[in-house]
């Protein structure tokens, strides 16, 4: 008995759950045919170029030029032998993918190249370089919360469609592990007595990386008015008076890292924009930016009435895409899967409410709204992304929105609602009478 009561039941639960999902990370890194995952030949040629050391794609004569070799390109599209007499293939369409996101996967498919690996085993030692050090970083981070706190962003990693994305090439892999990361960093700069100078650091240089990765969540740079002022580290420009021009003053310096970064991105053909538009789509003729914008600078009312609609139309797709679609979003799960994610979901902020740790936060006011704000700002700001450039103009409903765009939404959602809960359950237990 003494045994049993010495046993960790958290830390023990927490530790199968981590084996479970590294266990079905492996799988799905292994076992999924190649180029089965969302746009996974142009990720997987993106991380190949990086691994020959193209960081941006060259130009020429105002043409692109990012050379592959033939029997690559040819493993990707199934091409036969003979369709280029050429070694080298020009592939152009990666080019738009920031490089920063394709570091470990580039790596694996370094590291075969070395030890002269074949095409298909190349492909694999790729996807598992991610696999590691997705792992890896998920578990530095959730080091620095309580335990009880960790199921929060063990939740979020535990969806399948996590599984799916960080098993993969695609940059979502990085988007999913940096937006965890920087969720427990922030969580546990509250729980803190005093926050660390290099803890500081190394948070706002993931909360960099995070928006670089997918920049329609540029408002999480909000997050920087969300952290305690008084456990801030002490920044040797500013007097203990002017404590509260910190926030003010890494906010301006971050964001001018921020936007230059973008600006020198899409500068050079990354990311889509009005000069680089989005060719892929059907119907890409009835794409324009600019005359989108137009639409929405006219009748702002129409753009949030499109999302009223694509939210009423699709809300089950997102919902079920969020927790998991495989293949080319044409293999769901059992629906008894969605289900159980569903409740799982729904009790986590019950469970972590009445965690008296939380309270240091639950009690500010200002935290919780700029949470709220940024997420609902960022909900609003993919589905922008989206009207711009995979939607026909004025279109009344927003096309290509899929539900792994807000995974990174999901624990600050979890969060939020327990605050909700634990502002509930505070009311009522100061309204019921003692006996």
């Amino acid at each position: 008995m003494l045994i049993f009561k010495k046993i960790d039941i958290l830390l023990l639960f927490q530790s199968f759950l981590l084996v479970v999902v590294f266990t079905g990370l492996i799988i799905s890194a292994f076992f999924t045919p190649p180029f089965e995952k969302p746009d996974e030949k142009l990720h997987f040629l993106r991380a190949f170029s990086l691994s020959k050391g193209t960081i941006i794609c060259a130009t020429h004569d105002e043409k692109t030029i990012n050379m592959i070799p033939k029997k690559v390109y040819q493993y990707v599209y199934q091409l036969p032998n003979d369709f280029t007499d050429a070694p080298q293939v020009n592939e152009i369409k990666s080019c738009v993918l920031p490089f920063l996101f394709y570091i470990f996967s580039g790596m694996g498919i370094l590291f075969s190249n070395i030890i002269n690996l074949n095409t298909i085993s190349l492909f694999y030692v790729g996807r598992f370089f991610n696999v590691i050090a997705s792992f890896l970083l998920i578990l530095w981070s959730i080091k620095v919360l309580p335990r009880k706190l960790r199921f929060i962003s063990l939740y979020t990693f535990a969806l399948p469609m996590s599984i799916y994305m960080i098993s993969s090439y695609s940059k979502d892999a990085l988007h999913i592990v940096l937006g965890l990361f920087v969720f427990n960093y922030f969580l546990s700069f509250w729980l803190l007595p005093k926050i660390e100078k290099k803890h500081f650091i190394i948070f706002c240089l993931f909360l960099f990386l995070f928006i670089l990765s997918r920049p329609q969540y540029v408002f999480f740079i909000g997050l920087l008015f969300a952290l305690p002022t008084q456990n801030l580290p002490k920044i040797s420009l500013f007097t203990k008076k002017q404590v509260k021009f910190v926030k003010v003053y890494i906010f301006i310096t971050l964001g001018f890292f921020l936007f230059s970064s973008l600006w020198f991105l899409i500068d050079h053909k990354i990311y889509l924009s009005p000069d680089n538009k989005n060719t892929a789509l059907v119907f890409a003729d009835l794409i324009n930016p600019e005359l989108q914008i137009d639409h929405i600078l006219r009748n702002p009312f129409l753009f949030f009435r499109s999302i009223f609609n694509s939210l009423s139309h699709f809300g089950v797709f997102y919902t079920k895409s969020l927790i998991g679609i495989f293949g080319s979003l044409d293999e769901p799960l059992p629906n008894f899967t969605y289900f159980v994610y569903i409740i799982s979901g729904l009790f986590m902020p019950f469970f972590i409410a009445k965690n008296k740790k939380l309270q240091k936060i639950s009690n500010r006011k200002l935290p919780m709204l700029i949470i709220f704000t940024v997420v609902v700002l960022t909900v609003i700001s993919i589905f922008l992304a989206m009207f711009l450039y995979s939607s026909p103009v004025k279109s009344p409903l927003i096309l290509g929105v899929q539900g792994r765009y807000f995974i990174a939404l999901v624990p600050w959602v979890i969060l939020f609602v327990s605050f909700v809960v634990r502002d509930i359950y505070h009311h009522l237990e100061n309204r019921l009478p003692l006996v």
